[in-house]
């Protein structure tokens, strides 16, 4: 079969493969010279892309014409700049997207990246002197591809095949021979001719075979043979040349496609592949789509008639047999003809732009990408792989009113940012005593370093981190520590590499089309990035309830964190959203419902901010708890000594936060912005120690943000908000951020070793004295707790009433101390006091 899918002409042509570009920014030469004139055939006559000469080789030293044809892409009738983005693969390359020497960063428009225009949609790009010449190769990397994405000068159009990056094949250097016409894998119909068009150097002789018949023969250096397809059939067009010693061929597989064919899926056939015994049934969910072929490892990608699949209303579904067990196959999905797709439902997949970043120690033994045959995301599925053998069979499940949360970011959390290294520090995060960890998304999403907001592939874990056995034996090992694991997950969008956003796309605009029944072209309120979901469909609905269903069933999660829920509805009132709704609030309502009917007490957190009676309303229907910041800017200003520092209402019903992803981290505010005398490690460390005290100790889930149990004081914009922050576990061999990692364990510990009491659903608060007024002696009484801070600099006395007069314990000394009715409370600066009793 042939390596690469090819689009071709007869006089001037280029094999092309797709990918995606890489960002190396090599040294070029300079030479503005203008394009060399050549004829100008008409538009019509070529392919996408193409050269002259037919044949580019490594070696040469002459120009070289690149021939863009715009026609029927985002760039048809353009007439403004033009621009390359370009490079080369070379014999360095790890994958096709990999590439090397790219002359200009994305978006920088160079006079050596420029394209001429020379008619309608038609555009010549001048390699001057040479591949090698051009991109700066150097000796000892050879040049197998020129690379390629064109682009408008304010890269708001692009010109890709078919949403992917073009790639110019290099010929060997002696004889060479190639099918121009038509491309690998094109679908032909019935009723039409096709020119089949073969070029070669330095061959005496090349002979053209249709499926092993022989049909036309030359010594020229072109053969045409016309092909007129009267019936469905596959076809595998073969060119054979002989200089008289050597052979060389060149094949490309073709599909005369029949109609699809209609017929009932089986009755036990649900979306995404079916196994049963050595056979797979295969089910998309394609609504006003004509023809889908499956496309795999069983039939190296080619389309044919015998993977056509059957249409069963908006279903497509068909059936393979013979499949091995112990093999991973890859797949993919063609719509109607052109639309190349993963699964929607795959739980894991190929990438062929970013798994070749993932080192061998996080991803060991991971399927090679199969980039001689396809292009783009390939889906992955196992006949009846090994089930993973969970070993944590007396956890039980915190109580959610006791919950201190830790929201951890898997890549920033240790060097090697995979899942089995958290899971290595597991012991450090049972000794800081949280009860719960927040995973920052872990569904497959764009790239290899992010935030993991921006998803592609739900029911499948990002490869990034680790194997789908790492998670589960992460999520074991915490349920082994009574520790809960929550997903943070998003359903307000997806991007453009979904495949339900894919098979209705808009390339001129970048968007969704206006008949993708899945999402919005435009999201109806300003919070939405990427592709903006339309809950209101009952297929989105479904398809985000079985996504719940598989998290909590095959790995075993214990609830979910919704990110920015306040997007789900499609009549918000206002574009903010952030009044009352009452088609969002059913919309969330029936999420929670579908994950109550699979686990009755899982957590469901929103992250929400809308009108308050909404978020009451969630709690009090359906359990849900929406995320609640408000306490985080008292917190702050307690610890840099400024006024503003009262602290805000603890809330039922919410995960009352100190700190997040999004905020800036309270230790760099400190430290950039503190009064002076707060500003000493030995007093900022122990002024934080006091306002964690307060956030952990009152009533009601609690949460806090990895590393500050170590006072992490590097900024969220450090490396652009959403970049890898570095890792510092040093802080840990530090005396002062040691000794707040030391007293936050044991005010978490306390709180959720007294797990009965902390989940309780009222617990009473008899004093709770936090104002500005109250700097010097800020003050939380509980039955069973009571913390005076002093936020001043100054030494402060102050007097609390005792609800439970006797003997109590100094948290933090572990010293005996019996109190009356009241407690006069004097405090140094900067100094606080946590007292329990049992």
């Amino acid at each position: 079969m042939k390596k690469f899918r090819f689009l071709m002409m007869a006089l001037m042509a280029a094999i092309v493969v797709v990918g995606c570009g890489g960002d190396e920014v090599p040294i070029f030469p300079d030479n503005p010279n203008p394009p060399t004139p050549v004829p100008t055939p008409e538009p019509s006559e070529f392919p996408l892309i193409s050269t002259d000469p037919a044949f580019v080789t490594e070696a040469m030293t002459e120009d070289v014409i690149v021939i863009l044809n715009t026609a029927g892409t985002a760039a048809d009738g353009f007439t403004g700049e033009l621009y390359a983005h370009t490079g080369v693969l070379t014999t360095d390359s790890a994958t096709t997207g990999d590439w090397k020497h790219v002359l200009a960063e994305w978006g920088t428009n160079i006079p050596e990246c420029k394209l001429e225009r020379v008619d309608d949609n038609l555009w010549h790009y001048v390699i001057k002197g040479g591949p090698r010449a051009w991109y700066g190769v150097e000796e000892g990397e050879t040049i197998t591809h020129l690379a390629f994405v064109f682009r408008s000068a304010d890269s708001k159009i692009e010109v890709k095949d078919n949403g992917a990056d073009i790639f110019v094949e290099l010929a060997a250097e002696g004889m060479s021979v190639k099918i121009l016409t038509p491309a690998h894998g094109q679908i032909l119909q019935v009723g039409e001719e096709y020119t089949v068009q073969v070029q070669q150097k330095a061959a005496t002789n090349v002979k053209l075979y249709k499926n092993e018949t022989p049909v036309a023969e030359t010594g020229s250096a072109t053969l045409t043979y016309t092909y007129a397809p009267t019936e469905p059939e596959d076809v595998v067009f073969k060119a054979v040349a002989t200089d008289g010693t050597n052979t060389l061929e060149d094949s490309v597989s073709v599909a005369v496609l029949g109609e699809t064919e209609s017929a009932t899926r089986p009755a036990d056939a649900e979306n995404g592949v079916n196994i049963n015994g050595n056979e797979a049934t295969f089910v998309l969910f394609a609504p006003g789509k004509e023809s889908v072929v499956l496309l795999g490892d069983f039939n190296e990608y080619a389309p044919s008639n015998k993977y056509m699949m059957k249409k069963d209303g908006n279903y497509f579904w068909t059936i393979v047999s013979g499949l091995e067990e112990g093999v991973e196959y890859g797949y993919q999905y063609l719509v109607d003809g052109t639309i190349k797709i993963g699964d929607p439902y795959a739980t894991k997949i190929l990438d062929p732009w970013n798994d070749k970043w993932i080192d061998a120690s996080v991803y060991p033994n991971l399927k090679p990408y199969p980039s001689e045959f396809t292009s783009d995301i390939v889906s992955v599925f196992e006949l009846n792989p090994d089930e993973y053998q969970w070993t944590a069979t007396s956890y039980e499940r915190p109580a959610e009113n006791s919950l201190a949360i830790y929201e951890l970011l898997i890549r920033d959390f240790t060097e090697e940012g995979s899942i089995d290294a958290v899971t290595a520090k597991l012991d450090y995060l049972e000794t800081l005593g949280v009860n719960a960890i927040e995973l920052m998304p872990i569904q497959e999403f764009d790239g290899n370093d992010s935030w993991g907001y921006n998803p592609c592939f739900f029911f499948a874990a990002d490869k990034a981190y680790g194997t789908e056995e790492a998670y589960k034996r992460f999520i074991d090992e915490c349920h082994k520590r009574d520790i809960a694991v929550i997903l943070d997950v998003v359903f307000n969008h997806a991007t453009g590499q979904f495949p339900y956003a894919k098979m209705w796309w808009d390339s001129g605009a970048n968007k969704t089309l206006p008949t993708n029944p899945f999402f919005n072209v435009d999201a109806p309120h300003n919070w939405s990035v990427f592709h903006d979901f339309n809950h209101t469909y009952s297929e989105t609905v479904n398809y985000i309830d079985e996504v719940l269903e598989y998290w909590m069933e095959e790995y075993n999660v214990d609830g979910f964190r919704f990110d920015l829920t306040k997007g789900f509805v499609q009549n918000p009132g206002n574009y903010d959203a952030g009044g009352y709704s009452a088609q969002r609030i059913g919309i969330l309502k029936h999420y929670a419902e579908t994950i109550r009917e699979v686990d009755e007490d899982a957590y469901i957190i929103f992250e929400h901010f809308c009108d308050q009676k909404e978020e009451t309303e969630l709690y009090n229907s359906v359990g849900a708890l929406c995320w609640n910041n408000n306490q985080r800017n008292g917190y702050k200003q307690s610890v840099l000594g400024f006024t503003g520092s009262s602290f805000a209402d603890f809330k039922k019903g919410r995960v009352n936060n100190i700190e997040t992803h999004d905020e800036e981290r309270i230790a760099y505010d400190a430290v950039k912005y503190a009064q002076s005398w707060a500003k000493p490690w030995n007093v900022l460390t122990k002024r934080l120690q006091a306002v964690y005290a307060f956030h952990f100790l009152t009533p009601y889930p609690k949460m806090m943000w990895q590393f500050g149990e170590l006072g992490y004081d590097v900024s969220i914009e450090e490396n652009g908000r959403t970049g890898k922050k570095p890792v510092r576990w040093n802080y840990y061999e530090d005396a002062n951020r040691k000794a707040l990692y030391d007293a936050m364990s044991k005010i978490i510990t306390w709180r959720t070793d007294h797990e009965e009491y902390y989940g309780q659903d009222n617990l009473t608060v008899h004093t709770w004295q936090v104002g500005d007024s109250n700097m010097g002696g800020k003050v939380l009484v509980m039955d069973k707790v009571i913390v005076v801070a002093n936020f001043n600099n100054a030494e402060s006395t102050t007097q609390v009433n005792v609800p439970n007069a006797g003997e109590w314990t100094n948290l933090m000394t572990g010293e005996k101390v019996t109190l009356g009715s009241t407690y006069s409370c004097t405090l140094g600066a900067s100094d606080y006091i946590v007292l329990v009793r049992e």
